[in-house]
């Protein structure tokens, strides 16, 4: 199966020693919030890449595509391990999917190869970066849900009405 890595993503929190203290004594529901927020983030990703950017050629492709949710363990040892969202597009479409997001004729070329040959089967719509083009787009709200995800458990934690000042994130 195909992994694009589309981001990696760093979320820092600044100032508010309140909030630092928050987290030490949530540490588990913070990091529940922020899984939850990233993977409705994936899945809204995923949507918008396979409504408005995957080549189409027979829907094999567009229909491949899927988000792993992430998932936390160890929280019972201490030791806690998060997998992120993952999205992903293969499959049976594998081959396929690794060549048209890295060719910038994806969808464009009419069904006529560089050298004129005529193509059998290809796209007329779609793009190629059909899943890093949604991303990056949508990172900026992506951040900003995670965003109040945590000021949510924050808020919860030192019942007070102040969210966090500092979160910020950043995709790379």
């Amino acid at each position: 199966m195909w992994r694009c890595i589309v981001a990696s993503v760093t979320i820092g929190i600044t100032g508010l020693p309140q909030a630092h203290r928050a987290l030490r004594e949530r540490p588990i529901a913070a990091l529940r919030a922020a899984a939850n927020a990233l993977n409705r983030g994936a899945e809204e990703i995923m949507a918008v890449s396979k409504a408005e950017y995957v080549p189409v050629a027979t829907g094999l492709l567009r229909a491949s595509g899927h988000v792993i949710p992430p998932k936390i363990t160890g929280a019972a040892m201490g030791a806690v391990v998060i997998t992120p969202a993952q999205m992903v597009f293969g499959g049976m479409a594998e081959a396929y999917a690794l060549s048209v997001h890295e060719n910038p004729r994806s969808g464009k070329t009419g069904g006529v190869s560089p050298s004129g040959k005529r193509y059998k089967v290809f796209s007329r719509v779609g793009q190629w970066k059909y899943l890093e083009t949604p991303a990056k787009l949508l990172a900026p709200k992506v951040f900003g849900d995670l965003k109040l995800a945590l000021d949510r458990v924050l808020l919860t934690a030192w019942g007070s009405g102040r969210p966090v000042e500092g979160i910020r994130g950043a995709a790379g």
